[in-house]
This record gives C-alpha cells, sequence and structure tokens, in this order.
C-alpha cells in the first residue's frame, strides 16, 4: 500500500506541474541538442575547410616550387647560351688574334727547315738548287719572314736569289705562295716547301707556273737547263 501512495504520489506531482514549464523543458531540451547537432556540424566544416586550405595552399606551395624551378632551368639555359656564346667569341678571337700575329719562325724551326730542305740542295750537274724568295708587300712582317726563309735555304746550301722573279706578270698572294716552273723536280721541290712551312703553322701553298712557261717554252727549249728548269721560287704575301 506504501508503494502505491508514491506512484500515486508521483502522478500528482507531474499533475501538479504546469503545461507550459513542461512545454518550455522539451523545448530547451531540443534547442541543446540543437546546439549540440550546431556545434558538430560547424567542427565538421571547420575541419573541412581547413582541410581545403591546407590542400589549397600545399597546391600553390607546389606550384611556386614548380615556377622556380622553371625560372631556374631557363636561368641556367640563358647561362649556358651566354657560356657557349662566349666561348666562341673567344676562340673566334683566338684565330684571328693567330691568322693577325707576326709569322715568325724560332732558331729551332730555321734549322729543322734548312735540315729538311738539304736533300735538295744539289743539283745532279752539282749546281746548286736556284730559288727566289721575295715578298709581294712592302710590309715589314713579311720582308722579315723573307729573311728568315732565305737565311734558312742558304744554310741548306741553296743558291737564294732576294730579288723578285715575277716573270713580267703581276703577283699578289695571301700567305706563302711557291711556284715551281714545269719539272718533275721543281713540282716535288714546292709540295715539300708547302708542306714543311704548313707544318710550322706558315700557311703555304703551290701555285701554278708562270704562264708564259706553258705558252712559249716547249720541252726542247727547257732541255738541258736543269737549274733554270728546276728553279722555284717563294713568294711571301700578306698573313690574313
Amino acid at each position: 500500500m506504501a508503494q502505491s501512495n508514491t506512484e500515486g504520489e508521483e502522478v500528482e506531482l507531474l499533475e501538479s506541474v504546469p503545461s507550459w514549464q513542461l512545454f518550455l523543458s522539451a523545448w530547451g531540451e531540443w534547442i541543446a541538442f540543437s546546439l549540440g547537432v550546431l556545434a558538430a556540424a560547424a567542427a565538421l566544416a571547420g575541419w573541412l575547410a581547413d582541410s581545403k586550405i591546407a590542400e589549397i595552399r600545399h597546391r600553390e606551395s607546389v606550384e611556386r616550387i614548380s615556377a622556380a624551378n622553371l625560372e631556374a632551368a631557363k636561368a641556367n639555359a640563358r647561362a649556358a647560351e651566354a657560356n657557349e656564346k662566349a666561348e666562341k667569341e673567344r676562340l673566334e678571337r683566338l684565330k684571328l688574334e693567330a691568322r693577325l700575329a707576326p709569322r715568325k719562325l724560332s732558331e729551332q724551326q730555321i734549322t729543322l727547315f734548312a735540315e729538311r730542305m738539304t736533300k735538295w740542295a744539289t743539283l745532279s750537274s752539282g749546281e746548286a738548287q736556284h730559288v727566289a724568295v721575295f715578298a709581294s708587300t712592302d710590309s715589314w712582317e713579311s720582308a722579315a719572314l723573307v729573311e728568315s726563309l732565305a737565311s734558312a735555304l742558304s744554310a741548306s746550301g741553296w743558291r737564294v736569289n732576294r730579288h723578285a722573279v715575277t716573270y713580267g706578270e703581276p703577283i699578289m698572294v695571301r700567305g706563302v705562295a711557291i711556284r715551281p716552273l714545269l719539272s718533275e723536280r721543281g713540282s716535288l721541290i714546292a709540295a715539300d716547301l708547302a708542306a714543311a712551312l704548313n707544318e710550322i703553322g706558315i700557311k703555304a701553298f703551290v701555285a701554278p707556273p708562270p704562264s708564259f712557261v706553258s705558252r712559249h717554252m716547249s720541252d726542247e727549249d727547257r732541255a738541258g737547263s736543269e737549274s733554270f728548269d728546276s728553279a722555284v721560287s717563294i713568294i711571301v704575301g700578306d698573313n690574313t
């Protein structure tokens, strides 16, 4: 009976609570629940926003790094191109300087050149090989090279003429021209002279014989004139 009385009291107690208080209590619980949901949603939204921001920042960082790497690669390419251009210009300058530098034979080169030319010093007749060494210009550099070559050939036992031998034809050459007449010996000598000079850095070439030889002289005219037939001319032109 005591228990029944207690339950009855609780019923009476509930019935005694005004309805508006019950409504407010339910409303408060609903508001609390809603605020909890909103808080959870806000937290989730914040997390998603933070994740998105982090993603954007990461992407921007990657893009900045990629852009920086690209600019660095372009800068390296420009630097390499500039270095290559500078190196080409340096080599061209060295070539130009070498081409314009005075041609000069050292004492050792003169000695070796003289020794090499000794084999051509004597004709079968016992006469000395004839050579004319002269410049086609009036530059001091050409004159100095003429002197060196003439001295070396004189030391080899050649008969050296330092006067111009042009056979009445105007002569203007660049480098050093070796001009033989039409004998085989003269052609061999001219080829050996040109090779020897090129080997020591003096630009030389074999020039064609004077035109009058082919036009006016026959083999019969030159027969028995070995010294004339085998003579060669060394013509020193400008060093350009």
